[in-house]
Protein backbone atom coordinates (compact mmCIF):
# COMPACT_ATOMS: atom_id res chain seq x y z
CA UNK A 1 0.00 0.00 0.00
CA UNK A 2 1.26 3.66 -0.92
CA UNK A 3 1.17 6.33 2.20
CA UNK A 4 0.61 9.60 1.28
CA UNK A 5 3.75 11.80 2.73
CA UNK A 6 4.59 9.07 4.86
CA UNK A 7 8.20 10.27 4.67
CA UNK A 8 7.24 13.56 6.26
CA UNK A 9 4.63 12.14 8.62
CA UNK A 10 6.47 9.10 10.12
CA UNK A 11 10.37 10.86 9.97
CA UNK A 12 10.27 14.59 11.08
CA UNK A 13 12.48 15.22 13.53
CA UNK A 14 11.60 18.12 16.09
CA UNK A 15 13.22 21.28 16.51
CA UNK A 16 12.36 24.63 17.23
CA UNK A 17 14.23 26.89 14.26
CA UNK A 18 13.45 30.20 15.82
CA UNK A 19 13.83 29.16 20.10
CA UNK A 20 16.16 25.95 19.72
CA UNK A 21 13.98 24.00 22.34
CA UNK A 22 14.82 20.12 21.97
CA UNK A 23 13.85 17.90 24.75
CA UNK A 24 14.35 14.47 24.34
CA UNK A 25 11.05 12.10 24.26
CA UNK A 26 10.43 9.74 27.14
CA UNK A 27 7.83 7.61 25.08
CA UNK A 28 9.66 4.38 23.87
CA UNK A 29 7.58 3.79 21.47
CA UNK A 30 8.94 4.68 17.77
CA UNK A 31 6.71 7.22 15.93
CA UNK A 32 5.47 4.70 14.04
CA UNK A 33 3.42 3.28 16.66
CA UNK A 34 2.98 6.11 18.29
CA UNK A 35 0.72 7.13 15.46
CA UNK A 36 -0.89 4.01 15.33
CA UNK A 37 -2.41 4.41 18.50
CA UNK A 38 -3.74 7.80 17.70
CA UNK A 39 -7.85 7.65 17.06
CA UNK A 40 -7.77 9.75 13.73
CA UNK A 41 -4.17 8.40 12.90
CA UNK A 42 -6.24 6.68 9.44
CA UNK A 43 -6.11 10.60 8.48
CA UNK A 44 -2.81 11.87 8.73
CA UNK A 45 -1.43 9.46 5.88
CA UNK A 46 -3.09 12.19 3.98
CA UNK A 47 -1.07 15.17 5.42
CA UNK A 48 1.93 16.96 5.53
CA UNK A 49 2.92 17.64 9.01
CA UNK A 50 4.95 20.32 9.93
CA UNK A 51 6.30 18.93 13.51
CA UNK A 52 7.92 21.87 14.14
CA UNK A 53 5.76 25.32 13.71
CA UNK A 54 2.08 22.85 15.09
CA UNK A 55 0.65 22.96 11.27
CA UNK A 56 -0.35 20.69 8.74
CA UNK A 57 -0.93 21.23 5.54
CA UNK A 58 -3.56 18.75 2.78
CA UNK A 59 -2.53 19.06 -0.49
CA UNK A 60 -5.34 19.09 -3.31
CA UNK A 61 -4.01 17.20 -6.07
CA UNK A 62 -5.18 18.12 -9.57
CA UNK A 63 -7.98 15.78 -10.85
CA UNK A 64 -5.96 13.79 -13.12
CA UNK A 65 -3.26 12.83 -10.44
CA UNK A 66 -6.27 12.44 -7.56
CA UNK A 67 -7.39 10.10 -9.68
CA UNK A 68 -4.70 7.94 -10.07
CA UNK A 69 -4.08 8.22 -6.67
CA UNK A 70 -7.23 6.80 -5.42
CA UNK A 71 -6.55 3.83 -7.27
CA UNK A 72 -3.45 3.45 -4.78
CA UNK A 73 -5.75 2.94 -2.25
CA UNK A 74 -7.74 -0.08 -0.56
CA UNK A 75 -11.12 0.72 0.54
CA UNK A 76 -10.91 1.49 3.64
CA UNK A 77 -8.11 3.74 2.63
CA UNK A 78 -10.68 5.43 0.07
CA UNK A 79 -13.27 5.65 2.34
CA UNK A 80 -10.85 8.03 4.51
CA UNK A 81 -9.59 10.14 1.80
CA UNK A 82 -13.31 10.72 0.95
CA UNK A 83 -13.85 12.14 4.49
CA UNK A 84 -10.42 14.04 4.40
CA UNK A 85 -11.83 15.83 1.38
CA UNK A 86 -14.94 16.88 2.59
CA UNK A 87 -13.83 18.22 5.47
CA UNK A 88 -10.80 19.88 3.61
CA UNK A 89 -13.37 21.82 1.72
CA UNK A 90 -15.38 23.03 4.20
CA UNK A 91 -12.13 24.36 5.50
CA UNK A 92 -11.58 25.94 2.07
CA UNK A 93 -14.30 27.97 2.41
CA UNK A 94 -13.35 29.11 5.39
CA UNK A 95 -16.56 27.62 7.77
CA UNK A 96 -14.97 26.89 10.71
CA UNK A 97 -17.70 27.00 12.81
CA UNK A 98 -19.44 24.25 10.86
CA UNK A 99 -16.04 21.89 10.81
CA UNK A 100 -15.61 22.33 14.68
CA UNK A 101 -19.36 21.68 15.16
CA UNK A 102 -19.65 18.59 12.67
CA UNK A 103 -16.68 17.36 13.15
CA UNK A 104 -15.59 18.24 16.63
CA UNK A 105 -12.96 15.07 16.75
CA UNK A 106 -11.20 16.07 13.83
CA UNK A 107 -8.02 16.43 14.57
CA UNK A 108 -6.39 18.51 11.58
CA UNK A 109 -8.70 20.98 11.57
CA UNK A 110 -7.94 21.67 15.11
CA UNK A 111 -4.49 22.12 13.87
CA UNK A 112 -5.67 24.48 10.94
CA UNK A 113 -7.61 26.55 12.19
CA UNK A 114 -5.45 27.14 15.01
CA UNK A 115 -3.04 28.49 12.60
CA UNK A 116 -6.01 30.29 11.13
CA UNK A 117 -6.20 31.88 14.62
CA UNK A 118 -2.48 32.65 14.69
CA UNK A 119 -2.37 34.52 11.20
CA UNK A 120 -5.62 36.28 12.08
CA UNK A 121 -3.35 37.38 15.40
CA UNK A 122 -6.74 35.76 17.69
CA UNK A 123 -4.47 35.04 19.92
CA UNK A 124 -7.05 34.42 22.53
CA UNK A 125 -9.06 31.52 20.20
CA UNK A 126 -5.50 30.23 19.21
CA UNK A 127 -4.93 29.56 22.97
CA UNK A 128 -8.23 27.69 23.21
CA UNK A 129 -7.23 25.90 19.98
CA UNK A 130 -3.81 24.48 21.35
CA UNK A 131 -5.63 23.45 24.61
CA UNK A 132 -8.04 21.20 22.10
CA UNK A 133 -4.52 19.78 20.41
CA UNK A 134 -2.98 19.30 23.40
CA UNK A 135 -5.89 17.29 24.91
CA UNK A 136 -6.36 15.27 21.53
CA UNK A 137 -2.48 14.69 21.67
CA UNK A 138 -1.74 14.33 25.11
CA UNK A 139 1.03 12.07 24.75
CA UNK A 140 3.04 14.29 22.11
CA UNK A 141 2.93 11.77 19.42
CA UNK A 142 1.98 14.12 16.53
CA UNK A 143 3.72 17.18 17.83
CA UNK A 144 6.09 16.99 21.11
CA UNK A 145 5.17 18.29 24.35
CA UNK A 146 7.97 21.08 23.88
CA UNK A 147 7.25 22.45 21.30
CA UNK A 148 3.25 22.83 22.27
CA UNK A 149 4.59 23.88 25.75
CA UNK A 150 6.86 27.01 24.20
CA UNK A 151 3.56 27.91 21.45
CA UNK A 152 1.56 28.00 25.13
CA UNK A 153 4.08 30.23 26.39
CA UNK A 154 4.15 32.78 23.06
CA UNK A 155 0.21 32.63 23.18
CA UNK A 156 -0.01 33.55 26.87
CA UNK A 157 2.88 36.16 26.06
CA UNK A 158 0.52 37.83 23.19
CA UNK A 159 -2.70 37.73 25.20
CA UNK A 160 -1.15 39.78 28.40
CA UNK A 161 -0.33 36.72 30.30
CA UNK A 162 3.28 37.50 31.21
CA UNK A 163 3.01 35.42 34.53
CA UNK A 164 2.09 32.22 32.82
CA UNK A 165 4.50 32.85 29.93
CA UNK A 166 7.19 33.20 32.26
CA UNK A 167 6.61 29.90 33.53
CA UNK A 168 6.38 27.98 30.25
CA UNK A 169 9.53 30.21 29.07
CA UNK A 170 11.85 29.75 32.26
CA UNK A 171 11.47 25.75 32.02
CA UNK A 172 13.85 26.22 28.67
CA UNK A 173 16.43 28.62 30.19
CA UNK A 174 19.13 25.76 30.66
CA UNK A 175 19.03 25.49 26.63
CA UNK A 176 20.19 29.38 26.83
CA UNK A 177 19.65 30.37 23.39
CA UNK A 178 18.76 33.96 22.91
CA UNK A 179 15.29 33.47 21.80
CA UNK A 180 14.86 32.24 25.11
CA UNK A 181 16.51 34.75 26.75
CA UNK A 182 15.14 37.39 25.18
CA UNK A 183 11.57 35.98 25.54
CA UNK A 184 11.92 35.59 29.45
CA UNK A 185 13.62 39.05 29.16
CA UNK A 186 10.22 40.46 27.77
CA UNK A 187 7.88 38.87 30.47
CA UNK A 188 10.24 40.41 33.40
CA UNK A 189 9.77 43.63 31.38
CA UNK A 190 5.97 43.81 31.12
CA UNK A 191 5.94 42.07 35.05
CA UNK A 192 7.62 45.68 35.53
CA UNK A 193 10.99 43.73 37.10
CA UNK A 194 13.03 46.13 34.90
CA UNK A 195 16.58 45.22 36.30
CA UNK A 196 15.70 41.36 35.98
CA UNK A 197 14.41 42.11 31.90
CA UNK A 198 17.75 44.07 31.71
CA UNK A 199 19.99 41.03 32.94
CA UNK A 200 18.79 38.46 30.81
CA UNK A 201 18.59 40.25 27.50
CA UNK A 202 22.30 41.00 28.33
CA UNK A 203 22.99 37.41 28.41
CA UNK A 204 21.96 37.26 24.56
CA UNK A 205 25.08 36.38 22.21
CA UNK A 206 24.07 39.14 19.42
CA UNK A 207 20.95 41.09 20.72
CA UNK A 208 18.48 42.18 18.18
CA UNK A 209 17.82 46.06 17.93
CA UNK A 210 14.43 45.71 19.58
CA UNK A 211 16.01 43.67 22.32
CA UNK A 212 18.13 46.80 23.17
CA UNK A 213 15.31 49.13 22.97
CA UNK A 214 13.95 46.87 25.72
CA UNK A 215 17.02 47.69 27.14
CA UNK A 216 16.70 51.39 27.21
CA UNK A 217 12.97 51.56 27.99
CA UNK A 218 14.38 49.39 31.08
CA UNK A 219 17.15 51.90 32.06
CA UNK A 220 14.09 54.51 31.91
CA UNK A 221 11.83 52.96 34.04
CA UNK A 222 14.75 52.36 36.49
CA UNK A 223 15.75 56.59 36.18
CA UNK A 224 19.29 54.93 35.14
CA UNK A 225 19.42 58.10 32.88
CA UNK A 226 23.36 57.85 32.11
CA UNK A 227 23.14 54.10 30.93
CA UNK A 228 20.07 54.75 29.02
CA UNK A 229 21.74 57.86 27.19
CA UNK A 230 24.97 55.14 26.15
CA UNK A 231 22.03 52.77 24.82
CA UNK A 232 20.63 55.27 23.06
CA UNK A 233 23.70 56.76 21.43
CA UNK A 234 24.36 53.08 20.29
CA UNK A 235 20.61 52.39 18.78
CA UNK A 236 21.13 55.93 16.89
CA UNK A 237 24.58 54.82 15.42
CA UNK A 238 22.34 51.46 14.24
CA UNK A 239 19.61 53.58 13.04
CA UNK A 240 19.68 57.06 12.72
CA UNK A 241 16.35 58.82 12.74
CA UNK A 242 13.48 61.01 14.94
CA UNK A 243 13.31 58.50 17.62
CA UNK A 244 16.55 57.57 18.60
CA UNK A 245 17.31 61.05 18.63
CA UNK A 246 14.64 62.00 20.77
CA UNK A 247 15.54 59.48 23.50
CA UNK A 248 19.19 61.24 23.23
CA UNK A 249 16.88 64.58 23.51
CA UNK A 250 15.41 62.93 26.76
CA UNK A 251 18.24 61.54 28.72
CA UNK A 252 21.06 64.04 27.82
CA UNK A 253 22.80 65.24 31.05
CA UNK A 254 23.09 68.59 30.08
CA UNK A 255 20.54 71.30 28.74
CA UNK A 256 22.99 72.34 26.18
CA UNK A 257 23.39 68.80 24.90
CA UNK A 258 19.31 68.62 24.48
CA UNK A 259 18.72 71.61 23.02
CA UNK A 260 21.06 70.33 20.04
CA UNK A 261 19.49 66.94 20.12
CA UNK A 262 16.18 68.19 19.48
CA UNK A 263 17.06 70.61 16.93
CA UNK A 264 18.78 67.95 15.13
CA UNK A 265 15.59 65.39 15.69
CA UNK A 266 13.09 68.38 14.41
CA UNK A 267 15.56 68.23 10.84
CA UNK A 268 14.27 64.18 10.45
CA UNK A 269 10.82 64.83 11.97
CA UNK A 270 8.28 63.27 9.07
CA UNK A 271 4.64 63.93 10.61
CA UNK A 272 3.08 66.96 11.83
CA UNK A 273 2.77 64.93 15.10
CA UNK A 274 6.22 64.69 15.41
CA UNK A 275 7.14 68.43 14.44
CA UNK A 276 4.33 69.39 16.97
CA UNK A 277 5.98 67.31 19.86
CA UNK A 278 9.41 68.34 19.15
CA UNK A 279 8.56 71.75 18.74
CA UNK A 280 7.31 71.99 21.93
CA UNK A 281 11.02 69.85 23.85
CA UNK A 282 12.81 72.93 22.06
CA UNK A 283 9.89 75.74 23.37
CA UNK A 284 10.63 74.61 27.14
CA UNK A 285 14.50 74.31 26.72
CA UNK A 286 14.53 77.51 25.01
CA UNK A 287 11.55 79.19 27.24
CA UNK A 288 14.29 77.68 30.58
CA UNK A 289 17.59 78.94 28.80
CA UNK A 290 15.92 82.67 28.78
CA UNK A 291 14.33 82.06 31.78
CA UNK A 292 17.74 81.42 33.53
CA UNK A 293 19.29 84.37 31.54
CA UNK A 294 17.02 86.73 32.93
CA UNK A 295 17.24 85.33 36.43
CA UNK A 296 20.58 86.56 36.48
CA UNK A 297 20.15 90.23 35.96
CA UNK A 298 19.74 92.61 38.77
CA UNK A 299 16.90 94.68 37.55
CA UNK A 300 13.24 93.51 37.23
CA UNK A 301 12.29 92.77 33.41
CA UNK A 302 9.13 90.83 32.49
CA UNK A 303 9.85 87.37 31.25
CA UNK A 304 8.31 86.61 27.64
CA UNK A 305 6.69 83.74 27.42
CA UNK A 306 5.93 82.16 23.97
CA UNK A 307 3.73 79.78 25.67
CA UNK A 308 1.07 82.36 25.79
CA UNK A 309 1.53 83.35 22.42
CA UNK A 310 1.49 79.90 20.80
CA UNK A 311 -2.14 78.87 22.67
CA UNK A 312 -3.68 82.35 20.81
CA UNK A 313 -2.41 80.74 17.27
CA UNK A 314 -5.79 80.06 15.12
CA UNK A 315 -6.07 76.51 13.21
CA UNK A 316 -5.02 78.00 10.17
CA UNK A 317 -1.25 78.31 11.36
CA UNK A 318 0.47 75.26 10.20
CA UNK A 319 3.19 73.67 11.80
CA UNK A 320 5.66 74.82 9.28
CA UNK A 321 4.71 78.47 10.08
CA UNK A 322 4.85 77.60 13.79
CA UNK A 323 8.31 76.34 13.26
CA UNK A 324 9.51 79.56 11.53
CA UNK A 325 7.64 82.05 14.34
CA UNK A 326 8.97 80.21 17.24
CA UNK A 327 12.56 80.32 16.03
CA UNK A 328 12.21 83.75 14.86
CA UNK A 329 11.32 84.65 19.05
CA UNK A 330 13.84 82.62 20.46
CA UNK A 331 15.98 84.19 18.09
CA UNK A 332 15.34 87.36 19.28
CA UNK A 333 14.59 87.29 22.71
CA UNK A 334 18.09 85.63 22.98
CA UNK A 335 19.81 88.40 20.62
CA UNK A 336 17.90 90.76 22.83
CA UNK A 337 19.66 89.70 26.54
CA UNK A 338 23.16 90.13 24.94
CA UNK A 339 22.39 93.66 23.38
CA UNK A 340 20.00 95.23 25.64
CA UNK A 341 19.26 95.45 29.67
CA UNK A 342 17.26 97.64 31.97
CA UNK A 343 14.09 99.42 30.52
CA UNK A 344 15.68 99.14 27.03
CA UNK A 345 15.73 95.73 27.34
CA UNK A 346 12.05 95.27 28.76
CA UNK A 347 10.99 97.94 26.02
CA UNK A 348 12.85 95.68 23.37
CA UNK A 349 10.72 92.41 24.89
CA UNK A 350 7.62 94.60 24.49
CA UNK A 351 8.02 95.32 21.15
CA UNK A 352 8.87 91.71 20.10
CA UNK A 353 5.74 90.45 22.01
CA UNK A 354 3.59 92.78 20.18
CA UNK A 355 5.04 92.17 16.77
CA UNK A 356 4.00 88.67 17.15
CA UNK A 357 0.10 89.39 19.12
CA UNK A 358 0.44 91.74 15.48
CA UNK A 359 1.15 88.26 13.32
CA UNK A 360 -1.60 86.47 15.39
CA UNK A 361 -3.92 88.91 14.73
CA UNK A 362 -3.73 88.93 11.31
CA UNK A 363 -3.97 85.12 11.03
CA UNK A 364 -6.94 85.31 13.18
CA UNK A 365 -8.88 87.91 10.75
CA UNK A 366 -7.36 85.38 7.63
CA UNK A 367 -9.13 82.74 9.10
CA UNK A 368 -12.47 84.36 10.47
CA UNK A 369 -12.58 85.59 6.33
CA UNK A 370 -11.62 82.15 5.20
CA UNK A 371 -14.85 80.71 7.67
CA UNK A 372 -16.85 83.98 6.19
CA UNK A 373 -16.19 82.55 3.02
CA UNK A 374 -16.69 78.91 3.49
CA UNK A 375 -20.06 80.31 5.15
CA UNK A 376 -21.39 81.88 1.69
CA UNK A 377 -20.28 79.17 -0.04
CA UNK A 378 -22.22 76.67 2.06
CA UNK A 379 -25.12 79.09 2.05
CA UNK A 380 -25.13 79.28 -2.13
CA UNK A 381 -24.67 75.89 -2.15
CA UNK A 382 -27.97 75.21 0.18
CA UNK A 383 -29.48 77.80 -2.05
CA UNK A 384 -28.65 76.23 -5.27
CA UNK A 385 -29.98 73.01 -3.88
CA UNK A 386 -33.43 73.82 -3.22
CA UNK A 387 -33.86 75.69 -6.44
CA UNK A 388 -33.07 72.58 -8.02
CA UNK A 389 -35.54 70.82 -6.13
CA UNK A 390 -38.30 73.58 -6.53
CA UNK A 391 -37.32 73.39 -10.26
CA UNK A 392 -37.71 69.42 -10.64
CA UNK A 393 -40.77 69.74 -8.60
CA UNK A 394 -42.34 72.56 -11.71
CA UNK A 395 -40.93 70.21 -14.18
CA UNK A 396 -42.51 67.02 -12.46
CA UNK A 397 -46.04 69.08 -12.25
CA UNK A 398 -45.74 69.94 -16.13
CA UNK A 399 -45.30 66.42 -17.00
CA UNK A 400 -47.86 65.48 -14.66
CA UNK A 401 -50.47 68.22 -16.60
CA UNK A 402 -49.22 66.96 -19.69
CA UNK A 403 -50.44 63.24 -19.33
CA UNK A 404 -53.44 64.63 -18.20
CA UNK A 405 -54.24 66.46 -21.25
CA UNK A 406 -53.12 63.62 -23.57
CA UNK A 407 -55.60 61.24 -21.83
CA UNK A 408 -58.19 63.55 -21.88
CA UNK A 409 -57.78 64.47 -25.74
CA UNK A 410 -57.58 60.35 -25.85
CA UNK A 411 -61.07 59.97 -24.48
CA UNK A 412 -62.55 63.10 -26.37
CA UNK A 413 -61.32 61.00 -29.71
CA UNK A 414 -63.80 58.21 -28.64
CA UNK A 415 -67.28 58.42 -29.94
CA UNK A 416 -68.38 56.73 -26.69
CA UNK A 417 -66.95 59.46 -24.39
CA UNK A 418 -70.22 61.40 -25.47
CA UNK A 419 -72.85 58.65 -25.27
CA UNK A 420 -75.24 58.23 -22.25
CA UNK A 421 -75.36 55.88 -20.50
CA UNK A 422 -79.00 54.65 -21.62
CA UNK A 423 -77.44 55.22 -25.29
CA UNK A 424 -74.40 52.21 -24.15
CA UNK A 425 -77.53 49.73 -22.63
CA UNK A 426 -79.37 50.15 -26.06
Amino acid sequence: MKKFFIGLIVFCSISVSASAVVVNSQNSQTPVQQLNILPFNQYLEFYSIDKNNINMYFIALPDEQDRKFIKTLNDTEKENYKYVKKVQKLISKGNWGEVLYKYPNYFPAYVQYYNYCMSKKNYREALRMLVQIQNMDKYGQVFKQDIVNYAFGTLYYNTGNFTKALEYFKAYENIGTDYIYSSIANCYFYLGQYQKAIDYKKKMKTPAYIDKELIYDAYVKLNDTKSANELAKELLKEKYGYTNLLRLVNTSLTEDQKIVYAYTARNTASTDSQISEINNIIANLEQARIDSKISKLTQFVKVPKWSDLKKQFPPNVTQNEITLKQDEYFSLANKYLEKYSGQNLTNAFNSLNQDFVNYIQTKKNEYYKEQELQAQAQMLLEQQRQNNYVRQQIIRQQRLRYYMDMDRMYYMGNPSYYMSPYDLWW
